[in-house]
């Protein structure tokens, strides 16, 4: 029997047109891409009034259009199906392009995600063609672009690019393997060249003979054409072959078709299609992939752990793949008893986003501040588009925060022992802080203190102040701050260090004055006589002033 290769340059990639991206995510997502789920539909086509030996398959990004390659004739055929992915309302467009120029036996096709580019294999080269109106396959002229495959493989192959058109994959039966190219200019079939990256699929396809990806580049599936089955496999590293596994998953369509020369996936894994010549006439076949999973949580806002969160904030959950409210509730709990807060009935007006990835929900209770919390829901609480409903989440640990502390310690007790060279302040706080000094010779202070105390924060202050001047007057404020950076600031204060002595003498009578604590005071002018109290006042009153401890001299 003879096998040649066969190349699926499978549509993948990113584009710019609005209209594209718009058909994209109109597609429901649907967390399918499992073959242990897969079933036939029950619905197919026959291909065989255009040709017979048809090989490779491709359809539009919208699932509206299908395209093959006819071997005995060097055409390729355009079909259009009036229902998106329903194969069985597939018929012919009457658009054929002719590839003999290239290649009298074309036996796989590809097209770009924008429907301006397009690939025919023969053997182990690929040759790209230019359509000038999207989509419309009687529009395509050969863009005199190639590239073969041969030094990796070149039996029985198929291609397929990924979601940026810069990678190009090929699987064989000659060394049953999956290689990886690099397109160094996007959806550019003459720009490939080999990684040197593979990865070996013997052991489960002895005769592999199709493949594709999941477009995340997180599953690859490879069909063998002596089992009639398509094994599944999952790569740790996105579009990295070389990470795969095998799945230990494989679907067989064996019962509808045993001679398989295409595959195709949808957009989003809710169905694949196997083309194969078994049949007569030969025919495309539809099958299912159901979302057999629940929505799985993705992130959580506040984060799980999350500290210093808004009294206010939003509890925000979002999930791998659209999800709806259920019939269950949301409800936040004190983490120090267990006491309810509030419980939230998840269909409710509180909840925003319904029906997509990220469920946003506003409780009516503003939350205490400093204050732990953690939520939980009931069974049944969310379910995606397929009714899978999402377990319970009732663990204390799984989704916890504790909210922002808003408060300042408060400052009290404040005391200062003082010596002839410095001063020990204390003063005690409501929760424990650190401690600092603001201090100054007015009460504008002008200097502070290190702050200490901040590695283990206390509730009882002392912060002594060293070098100042003997018998001096200092003003100062004791500060302390929470681990929230809340500052408590004491009232202002005063102290006076000690070192006075009991008697002091004044050289100059202009512009001074003088203060003393206990002892006399004796005041001489000039070094000569000793002067009286009065004789200290300003003249319009001295003459008013009648000493009452000493007589004036003169």
């Amino acid at each position: 029997m003879r096998r040649t290769c066969v190349t699926v340059l499978a549509s993948r990639g990113s584009i710019g047109l609005t209209l594209i991206l718009a058909i994209l995510f109109a597609i429901p997502h649907v967390r399918a891409w499992n073959l242990s789920t897969a079933s036939y539909s029950s619905k197919s086509v026959s291909v065989n009034g255009e040709a017979t030996f048809v090989y490779g398959l491709i359809m539009s990004v919208d699932g509206t259009k299908m395209y093959f390659g006819g071997y005995t004739n060097g055409y390729v055929y355009q079909y259009n199906l009036s229902t998106a992915w329903d194969i069985s309302t597939a018929t012919y467009a009457n658009k054929r392009l002719l590839v003999t120029g290239q290649t009298s036996a074309p036996l796989d096709v590809g097209i770009s995600h924008d429907g301006l580019t397009f690939y025919v294999q023969a053997g182990s080269m690929i040759y790209q063609y230019g359509l000038s109106s999207a989509w419309d396959l009687s529009s395509a002229t050969y863009a005199n672009k190639s590239y073969s495959t041969s030094a990796q493989e070149s039996l029985d192959c198929h291609h397929f690019i990924d979601s940026s058109g810069t990678r190009l994959f090929v699987v064989g039966s000659g060394q049953k393997k999956v290689f990886q190219y690099t397109l160094s200019s996007a959806w550019d079939i003459s720009t490939a060249s080999y990684d040197g990256k593979n990865k070996a699929v013997s052991t489960q396809a002895g005769l592999p003979y199709e493949l594709s990806f999941k477009t995340d580049g997180t599953k690859m599936y490879v069909s063998d054409f002596n089992t009639n089955r398509i094994y599944q496999y999952t790569l740790s590293s996105a579009w990295d072959v070389s990470t795969a596994t095998y799945d230990t998953v494989y679907f067989s369509f064996g019962s509808q078709e045993t001679y398989p020369t295409g595959l195709h996936f949808r957009e989003n894994g809710a169905n694949f299609y196997v083309m194969g010549r078994s049949n007569t006439p030969d025919k495309v076949f539809q099958y299912a992939m159901t979302d057999a999973f629940a929505p799985a949580v993705s992130s959580l806002s506040p984060a799980d752990n999350a500290t210093g969160v808004s009294l206010t904030e939003n509890l925000v959950i979002t999930f791998d793949e659209n999800t709806r409210a259920g019939t269950g509730t949301l409800t936040i709990k004190k983490t120090l008893d267990d006491s309810t807060v509030e419980t939230i009935t998840v269909s409710g007006a509180l909840l925003s986003g319904n029906g997509t990835t990220q469920l946003t929900f506003n409780p009516n209770t503003s939350l205490a501040e400093y204050t732990g919390y953690y939520v939980v829901w009931s069974t049944n609480a969310f379910k995606d588009t397929s009714g899978n409903n999402t377990v319970a989440q009732t663990s204390t640990t799984y989704w916890n925060f504790t909210t922002a502390d808003l408060t300042a310690p408060v400052v009290s007790a404040i005391a200062s022992s003082t010596s002839s060279t410095g001063a020990t302040i204390t003063w005690s706080t409501n929760e424990s802080g650190s401690s600092l000094i603001q201090y100054g010779t007015t009460s504008a202070l002008g200097s502070t203190t290190a702050e200490t105390d901040t590695s283990t924060r206390v509730k009882a202050h002392s912060v002594s102040l060293t070098s100042l001047p003997a018998c001096s007057t200092y003003f100062y404020r004791p500060i302390s701050k929470d681990v929230s950076s809340n500052a408590g600031i004491g009232s202002l204060s005063t102290f006076m260090t000690t070192g006075c002595t009991n008697s002091a003498a004044v050289n100059t009578q202009t512009g001074s004055s003088v203060n003393t604590t206990g002892g006399s005071l004796t005041m001489t002018r000039g070094g000569q006589v000793p002067l009286s109290p009065c004789q200290l006042l300003p003249v319009p009153i001295r003459s008013r002033c009648k000493s009452r401890s000493s007589t004036k001299t003169r």
